[in-house]
């Protein structure tokens, strides 16, 4: 009996022993994720910012085997960037925790390799026709018990098809009607599946100016009332901060659509001239003090702009092509600025050409210190002075479409002067570069 037991603790000693030597070591919790069923729906078109890779739901994926996923393009005929695939499974392969992390690596470099080098076909956007391509193939791949999520990553604009907000702008928008019109037409069921969106709202390039606190919540109030009438199960808007860097895809343009207040700051420029202050100085002279004081208002309540035509720059270059006569031309501003202490500047300068580059930055950059070293030597503090450099999508006054070597494009060679206490200013300080 003793003899028997003695063999039969051997043999689990032994069984034990091999087990520990078979390699498995911590794979076996490696990929134990519940496999879900998944679509992202991304805004790989001209001006939309670029897809961060590092979100939880793509991250994820190369360690959640058994999982269906699909990338949609929202472009103006919405495509499958690839194919729908799903991530092996490697748990039953005796893989070292080692071995399945270079797995994991590969697989997800794959993706994003697939990704970065995808190029849209069609210009535009439609998000209503993206969000039926994404349904369609969640459907398609559907596996009882399974999870079913929908992932944006795109700003929500949509500029041709049942949503067309170049048609209708944000700020026109009745939210309320408008979802319950496009989902009438849309047909789609959303019964079942958890919507994720990134960026919602997050507008931005060269072309496309951003909206306004109220148009974004504007916006996701659409989209949410937009999803429940499509029976979503749950809706998540996330917070993440978007990448600085948009996409740039010129041959297959998204036309830009209205957002509050451009089209009014237009109008209220001012031409730099020395006739601008004339109506401040008759006030003066004549000693109309309440005149004086409404007058002065009037001249920075609105930018006063320094074009091409009054101070010409050497080609690539800040350096004046005439700085006596670039002095002569903004001296009256020297002279106002003297005559009231109380008031601050903004200056920015702009280059022409649609696309930002680090040179055309720090040109205008270069170009608005100029300004201020002739102010400066007129005798202008210079702690009263503030200068910037803007992307032409944050300059309210840039002009697009002009190109950089027409005649038409000297009029986004320009400085910008602003008092700094207006909220325009403070808005383009809040998106200096």
């Amino acid at each position: 009996m003793n003899k028997m037991m003695k063999s039969i603790f051997l043999a689990i000693l032994t069984l034990a022993m091999l087990l520990s030597f078979t390699g498995c070591g911590d794979s076996e919790d490696i990929q134990s994720s519940d496999p879900v069923n998944i679509a992202f729906v991304v805004g790989i078109a001209d001006d939309e910012t670029k897809l961060n890779e590092g979100i939880d739901e793509l991250a994820s994926l190369p360690a959640n085997p058994g999982t269906d996923y699909a990338f949609i393009s929202a472009e103006g005929e919405p495509a499958m960037i690839g194919e729908a695939k799903t991530i092996p499974d490697f748990s039953d392969r005796g893989y070292t925790e080692v071995m399945l992390e270079r797995v994991r690596t590969g697989i997800m470099a794959d993706l994003t390799g697939q990704l970065a080098d995808y190029k849209p076909s069609s210009p535009e956007i439609d998000m209503a026709a993206a969000t039926d391509l994404g349904v369609r193939t969640l459907k398609a791949h559907a596996v009882d018990g399974r999870d079913n999520v929908l992932v944006y990553y795109c700003s929500g604009r949509s500029t041709t098809g049942l949503i067309n907000m170049v048609e209708t702008p944000v700020y026109e928008m009745d939210v309320e009607k408008s979802a319950s019109a496009v989902a009438q037409k849309m047909k789609v069921d959303l019964s079942g599946i958890d919507v994720v969106w990134y960026c919602c709202g997050d507008f931005g390039g060269n072309k496309q100016p951003k909206i306004s606190p109220n148009e974004k919540e504007q916006l996701k109030a659409f989209y949410n009332q937009l999803f429940t009438a499509l029976g979503a199960k749950s809706i998540t808007f996330k917070d993440d901060l978007p990448s600085s860097e948009c996409y740039s895809f010129p041959d297959v343009p998204v036309s830009p659509i209205a957002v509050e207040d451009t089209g009014s700051e237009l109008k209220d420029l001012v031409v730099l001239a020395p006739e601008v202050f004339e109506e401040a100085e008759k006030a003066e002279e004549t000693e109309e003090t309440q005149d004086v004081e409404e007058a002065d208002a009037a001249v920075l309540e609105s930018p006063i702009v320094i074009p091409e035509s009054q101070v010409r720059y050497q080609p690539d270059s800040a350096e004046f092509l005439d700085p006596v006569a670039a002095a002569d031309a903004i001296q009256p501003a020297a002279d106002f600025l003297l005559e009231h202490p109380e008031v601050n500047i903004l200056l920015y300068g702009t280059c022409a050409g649609d696309n930002d580059t680090d040179f055309s930055l720090e040109l205008g950059r270069a170009r608005g210190e100029s300004v201020k070293s002739v102010l400066l030597a007129a005798g202008i503090a210079e702690d009263r002075i503030t200068v910037v450099t803007v992307k032409v999508a944050d300059d309210p006054y840039y002009q697009f479409g002009l190109g950089t070597n027409s005649e038409a494009s000297s009029v986004n060679r320009k400085c910008v002067m602003l008092d700094m206490s207006t909220e325009l200013a403070k808005q383009i300080l809040a998106n200096a570069v």
